[in-house]
């Protein structure tokens, strides 16, 4: 009776290894960067993206560690952040869900990223006292810039094509004209009408 026991609890145990195992693998795979902390606001989680982000060595060096004041001790002004005013320490103690856009963070050599948040708890882990699981989507400088690149890219493949089309409109012989459907009336006629018809 004793040995099923064991074997059991052994086979549990392995169970349960696995399970952390392939967690594990999963959080580390996303470019998200992810944090758990308890209710002091000690890290108890992590995955490989938020160790990137902060540029700090290793898994083990964010583990254990309350990082408010390496990680969040500044808003954008440079003011200092005090952490009972920090919304991440607040959902830690209180359990509230809530998402931030445009968070500042910054890495242990002080490069500073913008981070879309966001922070829940699963209800039986922190009725348990348990652990708050943060979320963050990084909008580095690079990021805004590429986006700003594509915009503007945008704008001027916009205005070409209206150049081009004015262009055409104004200078075809062709007698082009717009009307809408649903009343009959014509809207306009490009210079080709008062050529040809006089």
């Amino acid at each position: 009776m004793e040995y099923a026991d064991v074997t059991k609890r052994h086979r549990a145990e392995q169970a349960l290894l696995e399970s952390q195992s392939y967690l594990k693998l999963l959080l580390d795979s996303t470019v998200q960067g992810f944090y758990a902390v308890d209710r002091e606001g000690i890290t108890t989680m992590c995955n490989a993206s938020f160790v990137r982000m902060l540029g700090i060595a290793s898994e083990p060096k964010v583990i254990g560690r309350k990082l408010h004041d390496v990680i969040h001790h500044s808003h954008t002004d440079g003011t200092h952040y005090d952490v009972v005013d920090c919304p991440i320490n607040i959902g830690a103690k209180f359990g509230t869900p809530a998402h931030i856009e445009n968070e500042y963070f910054f890495s242990v050599k002080g490069r500073v990223s913008r981070l879309n948040i966001q922070w829940f708890g699963l209800s039986e882990r922190r009725a348990a006292g348990r652990d708050l699981y943060i979320l963050g989507h990084q909008r580095t400088q690079r990021v805004e810039e590429e986006l700003c690149l594509l915009i503007e890219t945008l704008e001027l493949q916009i205005a070409a094509r209206t150049q081009e089309r004015d262009r055409i409109w104004s200078q075809s012989g062709d007698l082009l004209a717009v009307r809408n459907l649903s009343t009959g009336k014509w809207l306009s006629a490009n210079p080709a009408w008062f050529k040809v018809l006089g």
